[in-house]
């Protein structure tokens, strides 16, 4: 239906344009680097014009139909609220934590360094300890650094310490006992020595004996004193499910809602990318066939913009030329038999969306 509008509007214009037996000379003269300029028939603005119309039309519909600037915002302010909880939870969590080991006593007994670079590559630290257990839960164990005073001394994984009763083999600290280990059967710990400068290794030689401490990075839980292999290690969140119960449903149930928007989101985004593509082609496909029914007239520039056309018909036209992705289009009235006409002015190619 389209092309039949183009051929129909370009022939009723053509036959109304009277054609004199020499036509006339148009000088245009266009910015410099514009290559090829066309002269085109006066209907070429108004059926671009519906063109865009419909395109335009066309994204309208599209953008109500899917609404993404909603669904985008209702996704942002769930997925918002779902971080937010999230933060809630890891604050309750840190805050339970820190409770807990603020509730473990760990004092350094005895402390006895292996520290030789002469002739290994590592050192090792061996140390015991009491633990006393001031809180309501059974302590399964620790992560730790190691430090010597103000001093952390790195290792290649993290450092655990279990609590187990070296005479009944049985893990865990139950809540107002203590367990203390002896120099028979000692913890330690092995670190790099070449992590560590000449100053480093000196200090940690002469003061771990009475400098070392175990900074607590994290404490685990279980829920009865049984062999090590018979019971559970929780973590915090889920040795304290029952006081996080509300939040973490909450945070569930959000972070699935927050999910579900962001899918609609993403397949509304899909559905419209298609409908905007199959747009912009009929667009492309309907313009292109204008730009090249509506050419009355062409000819090339010169270095200088100047394009001459010889014999043209007395009518209205269309000036159109390309330079750099921008473009001359400009009507003119050809009624004298020479036309002199400067189009200095670029735009957007109206031949594009």
């Amino acid at each position: 239906m389209f092309r039949k509008a183009i051929i129909s509007l370009t022939v009723f214009l053509f036959a109304a344009t009277a054609v004199m037996a020499d036509g006339s000379k148009v000088i245009a003269v266009v910015p410099s680097g514009t290559d090829e300029v066309f002269l085109m028939s006066q209907g070429t603005g108004e059926i671009l014009g519906f063109i865009h119309k419909k395109y335009e039309s066309n994204i309208k519909g599209l953008q109500a139909r899917y609404n993404l600037p909603e669904l985008k915002s209702r996704a942002d302010k769930e997925l918002v609220s779902s971080r937010s909880d999230n933060e809630a939870v890891n604050m309750k969590l840190k805050s339970i934590r820190d409770e807990y080991i603020s509730k473990l006593t760990i004092k350094i007994n005895k402390v006895k360094p292996f520290i030789s670079p002469e002739t290994s590559a590592t050192g090792e630290i061996e140390f015991t300890y009491t633990a006393v257990n001031n809180s309501d839960k059974i302590i399964a164990d620790i992560v730790y650094t190691p430090m010597i005073g103000k001093m952390q001394i790195q290792t290649s994984s993290k450092l655990v310490l279990d609590f187990v009763d070296r005479t009944t083999l049985k893990a865990g600290i139950a809540p107002g006992k203590s367990l203390i280990t002896t120099e028979q059967d000692p913890d330690r710990f092995s670190f790099l020595l070449g992590q560590l400068n000449k100053n480093d290794i000196a200090y940690t030689k002469g003061n771990a004996e009475k400098g070392l401490l175990l900074k607590i990075i994290d404490i685990h839980f279980t829920n009865s004193i049984e062999y090590k292999d018979q019971s559970k290690v929780l973590s915090v969140e889920e040795a304290f499910k029952d006081r996080l119960q509300d939040i973490l449903t909450r945070t569930s149930s959000e972070s699935l809602s927050a999910q579900e928007d962001t899918v609609k989101y993403k397949e509304a985004q899909k559905e419209f990318d298609a409908g905007k593509s199959a747009a912009l082609q009929e667009f492309t496909r309907e313009a292109g066939e204008l730009r090249k029914s509506a050419v009355r007239y062409s000819t090339k520039a010169s270095d200088k913009g100047r394009a001459v056309f010889e014999g043209v018909s007395p009518g209205n036209y269309f000036i159109y030329g390309i330079k750099d992705g921008q473009a001359v289009f400009k009507e003119i009235s050809v009624e004298n038999s020479r036309l002199k006409v400067k189009v200095n002015e670029l735009q957007k190619d109206p031949f594009k969306p």
